[in-house]
């Protein structure tokens, strides 16, 4: 009764907004049944007494938030912290100061606020429509979302996408080709273009045989990276020890599975995956994929996104991730629901897939330009996933076991999910208009330098070379080329105004030397290209080394080695021709050197074993084009004569060594053939280049876990058309 007589006294929110006198009826009092209002009685909201014993649990809560600051900037004290306002949440207080700050950001000098790269839009109105399933018809496009300089046809791909640096590279007169109009060295049959790769005729209902063949490399490969998917429990179902999800979604997962582990075995342009891929889709139609939800069908959808997006459907994997991200949301996965009462390893499984969801989200954001899907991070609650090793979690485990403090397969994902955590807002505001200061840049910059400063120590740059597994190497390395790429990002709009300003009044004899200099003085600016510089330089010379490991002998591994490489090579191209007379164009010419070797020869492996990586070829054709003005030309670009063959196979060679006379290409050969004598790989930075171990010995150590890989795998290195079902 009290609590009706109180809310009696309430205006409606309606009537408080507008200062009326409100009647107070309900539901609907009678100014908002006036003006057809949504009639809301809300509470007024009940404030804390200032008592000595509130006032005491703030200052215990600001020094946990203290401590946490500690532990992430060592050394340094809270009050002299970057301002952090963009990771904390959009409070109230936030929105209502949000005109003074956009008031204030607008009133920054043109020099504090850099202007991102230009949007480049299609003339129609219908242009960003894009049509991914007729590869006769559809435009050219790479997942990287790297080469496509024209808009149509392709969906949207924001600024910070590397398509749109050289679309605002190319507006701006710089000497950028269309890659479209780029012939490729490969010769195709007759009527076959690049985006027709030849299907290997495999029936997807084939042999068990095949099955385990394709799920072992599944794990071997794919699972090693993104554990997605619990092995035992998988195998299990797959084996019928334990039930199997019901209906189609085992069909579904278990498609997913094949494909992605067909990928990892492709020859050539014979696209294994296809059929599998083709019949977890249609699957997925059977299935009412729009009118049910499940873990295992998010898992699916989230594994044929990444499959696509390998294989250059950048949008196709865009719509699949995003009906995993719904789907996740509607069964809870961005929740912790601590008083749920479920095994261990079914709650731990939801955190691995959650976060595995937030990884994949994160990258094809970045990577396509595009908005974070995934709600704020103040809207979820879910728990880190635990570092642990498998055989420490099974479902028969009743405690939560403790972390070995050792690297295990969920190291990396646990070091990938934190940086989304960090990157995502700060990428958020990234894409925000107005652009943020350079002093806010170098901020965001220096927050993830502290967040790679303090990835636990197996996982730093300077250790990964010490772990014990080939798969363990790739992944910490994969994780430290995120880090500098998004470095990259942060700073790149300083770069590209910088460069543009440069050529612009080079070209119309406006600039004097003086007056350049004095631009080049801002000291925040000049941090930010010095930043962006370096994090390319090493990520140039990281790839380098890496491209030199046996580690690089998956097809995974050499596209992601790609993706990092060309975005990290556009750098000092872009002061190469900024910049000629500068000082520093030796080393600058030095890097662009390196990353076109390596490119080199995965071109040079990519067109003698027919794979489809032949974007390596369009990459060296790109930065040709941009540091052609040195040499007068645009054919040509300085490099090292006398290079013999390289036939380190990357994509065909399973991460084991040995000849293997029915698959194509020599294997044995060694990648130091091909980089023999030239002394941007054998003396960056004045070091020598670290020299390779021998090719190949991934599963001599056996597989991950409990799996391992069996005669029946191995024979698909003697001879691939021996597996049953084949044409």
């Amino acid at each position: 009764m009290a609590g009706r007589n109180l809310q009696s006294h309430i205006a409606c929110d309606e009537c408080r907004a507008h200062k009326f006198r409100c009647s107070r009826e309900r539901p609907s009092c009678s100014w908002c049944v006036k003006h057809n209002a949504h009639c809301v009685y809300s509470l007024k909201p009940t404030r804390s007494r200032l008592t000595r014993e509130y006032v005491t649990s703030l200052e215990e809560r600001l020094r946990e938030y203290e401590d946490a600051f500690a532990k992430l900037f060592p050394g340094k004290d809270v009050e002299s912290l970057p301002n952090l306002g963009p990771l904390a949440s959009q409070s109230g207080d936030e929105q209502k100061s949000k005109s003074t700050s956009e008031k204030s950001s607008e009133q920054l000098s043109e020099r504090e606020a850099p202007d991102s790269a230009d949007e480049t839009f299609p003339e129609e109105a219908e242009g960003f429509d894009w049509m991914e399933y007729d590869p006769g018809h559809t435009p050219f496009t790479d997942g990287m979302a790297a080469l496509s300089l024209n808009p149509r046809g392709r969906g949207y791909l924001g600024v910070f996408s590397n398509s749109s640096l050289l679309r605002a590279l190319h507006s701006h007169g710089w000497p950028i080709e269309d890659p479209e109009q780029q012939q490729d060295s490969t010769t195709y049959e007759k009527g076959q273009t690049q985006n027709q790769p030849t299907p290997l005729l495999i029936n997807p209902s084939s042999s068990r045989q095949t099955n385990q063949i394709l799920i072992d490399a599944y794990f071997h490969f794919y699972h090693t990276a993104y554990p997605l998917i619990h092995e035992a429990s998988f195998r299990a179902q797959h084996n019928e020890l334990i039930p199997r999800p019901p209906g189609r979604i085992w069909e579904i997962i278990l498609h997913a599975v094949l494909a992605k582990g067909a990928w990892s075995l492709r020859q050539g342009d014979s696209v294994l995956e296809n059929p599998f891929y083709l019949e977890a889709r249609n699957l997925l139609k059977e299935a009412f994929i729009f009118e049910s939800g499940s873990l295992p069908l998010v898992q699916a959808l989230a594994l044929l996104g990444n499959l696509t997006q390998k294989e250059d459907k950048p949008n196709t994997a865009y719509n699949f991730l995003g009906l995993a991200v719904r789907m996740a949301i509607s069964i809870g996965l961005h929740k912790e629901l601590p008083d749920w009462n479920i095994s261990l390893l079914k709650r731990e499984m939801r955190r691995r897939v959650w976060w595995m969801l937030v990884i994949f989200d994160s990258g094809a954001a970045i990577t396509f330009g595009r908005p974070i899907t995934l709600p704020a991070t103040r809207t979820t609650d879910v728990k880190d996933m635990l570092n642990v090793h498998d055989a420490d979690l099974t479902a028969a485990t009743s405690a939560i076991p403790l972390d070995p403090n050792e690297p295990t397969l969920y190291s990396v994902p646990l070091a990938n999910a934190q940086f989304s955590k960090l990157a995502n807002p700060i990428y958020t505001q990234l894409l925000a208009k107005p652009a943020c200061s350079a002093e806010r840049l170098s901020e965001f910059d220096q927050m993830i330098e502290a967040a790679m400063n303090n990835l636990p120590e197996y996982l730093k740059e300077d250790h990964i070379s010490s772990l014990s597994t080939e798969w363990l190497q790739f992944n910490a390395t994969r994780l430290i080329w995120r880090f500098r790429n998004f470095r990259i990002l942060i700073n790149r709009p300083i770069v590209m105004r910088w460069a543009i300003r440069r050529a612009s009044r080079r070209q119309s004899e406006h600039g004097t030397p003086e007056e350049e200099g004095e631009e080049d003085h801002s000291s925040a600016e000049q941090r930010a290209r010095l930043a962006c510089l370096e994090n390319a330089h090493s990520t140039i010379i990281s790839v380098r080394d890496f491209t030199l490991s046996p580690q690089a002998s998956t097809l995974m591994a050499i596209w992601y080695a790609m993706y990092f490489l060309f975005q990290a090579s556009i750098i000092p191209c872009i002061f190469i021709c900024a910049a000629p007379e500068s000082p520093d164009m030796p080393s600058w010419l030095h890097d662009v050197q390196i990353a076109r070797e390596v490119l080199n020869a995965h071109n040079h492996a990519a067109s003698n074993t027919n794979t489809r990586l032949r974007l390596a070829s369009k990459f060296i054709a790109v930065i040709n084009r941009l540091c052609a003005t040195l040499e007068g030309n645009h054919d040509t670009f300085p490099h090292s004569a006398g290079q013999t063959d390289f036939l380190n196979e990357l994509s065909l060679q399973f991460a084991f060594g040995g000849h293997h006379d029915n698959l194509s290409g020599d294997y044995d050969l060694d990648m130091r053939e091909y980089f023999d004598g030239h002394s941007p790989l054998t003396a960056a930075g004045g070091r020598p280049a670290p020299a390779p171990a021998p090719v190949g010995s991934a599963l001599e150590e056996g597989g991950v876990g409990t799996s391992s890989f069996n005669d029946e795998f191995l024979s698909v290195a003697e001879d691939i058309n021996s597996l049953a079902g084949w044409i």
